[in-house]
């Protein structure tokens, strides 16, 4: 069964998604760009916020 922090940190990226859309249509970056910013942020090169059992 998966643990609450892990729903919680999915939710977390889910949300990141959201957001980098949203940034994306109002500046003019490709969404692809802001997503992967957050994606590197997010993983082991940044701040490490995903949750071992859900890296694999």
């Amino acid at each position: 069964m998966i643990d609450p922090a892990s729903l919680i940190a999915l939710g977390a990226l889910f949300l990141a998604g959201l957001v980098a859309d949203i940034c994306a249509r109002k500046t003019g970056f490709p969404r692809v760009t802001l997503l992967l910013v957050f994606g590197l942020v997010a993983g082991r090169a940044g701040f490490d916020l995903i949750p071992a059992n859900l890296k694999g």
